[in-house]
């Protein structure tokens, strides 16, 4: 039989540790009939009928290996800055935006659920770029919209790719459309996009501290009210089902 461990590993988090300057930082909690582990972050891990099932179920929550290697913003990880990982479904998808807006993160939250990957980019706490499907891509919305051409858009996306700047910022500067527009468009993609994670409601996720180069004014979201947004987007989207 194999012996069951009482270590509880680093929140994956914010990184720490059981204990902290004497303070115990993680604690299994238990109502009597069921035991989780709580950080003094938020964080806390899956629910369990036994104690030793709750360690492991915390301990088990790594970064998934098949976020590796993934850069959907091209952008620099710091060398020392913090990775951190778990499940949205344990932690819950609002607390981690509102932790990282909080903290006030720069870098890149990626999830993964059945093979299917989004990310999300973060200045100093506020969204300003976020991958979804086909549909909410930004060079999609635009052509729906009839804002740009297929031939436009194409010109564009070559020209992104060889200069390795973003999409919009390349629209721009080919005058194809202006900042103000931009700015709007991006700001509905990122809204479907974290819409689109909340309905998920489980995956792993990772983030990772990077460096963001490209302009951070396009796009810039307020972390909170985008989360109470979205938050009551999904209660009305279960009211109707429900009803």
């Amino acid at each position: 039989m194999a012996e069951v461990t009482e270590r509880l590993d680093l929140c994956p988090f914010c990184g720490s540790s059981e204990y902290h300057d004497e303070e115990k930082c993680l604690n299994v909690v238990s109502d009597g009939e069921n035991f989780q582990v709580y950080c003094l972050c938020g964080a806390s891990g899956p629910v369990q009928t036994k104690r030793e099932k709750a360690i492991e179920a915390w301990n088990a929550r790594a970064l998934p290996k098949r976020q590796q290697g993934w850069n959907p913003f091209r952008l620099r990880e710091k060398i020392a800055g913090a990775a951190i990982g778990g499940t949205i479904d344990s932690l819950g998808l609002a607390t981690l935006l509102q932790v990282l807006s909080l903290d006030r993160k720069t870098g890149v939250l990626k999830v993964v659920r059945n093979g299917t990957r989004r990310a999300i980019c973060l200045k100093d706490g506020q969204i300003i770029a976020a991958t979804g499907d086909e549909s909410s891509r930004l060079g999609e919305i635009l052509s729906r919209k009839g804002l740009v051409s297929r031939e436009q858009l194409t010109k564009a996306l070559e020209t992104a790719l060889n200069s390795g700047k973003p999409l919009g910022e390349v629209l721009i500067s080919l005058g194809i459309i202006d900042h103000s527009t931009l700015t709007e468009i991006i700001r509905e993609q990122i809204r479907e996009a974290i819409f689109d994670l909340f309905l998920w409601g489980e995956g792993d996720f990772e983030y990772q501290d990077c460096e963001v180069s490209f302009n951070e004014g396009v796009g810039d979201v307020n972390m909170m009210q985008l989360v109470l947004e979205t938050a009551r987007r999904v209660d009305e989207r279960v009211a109707v089902k429900v009803a």
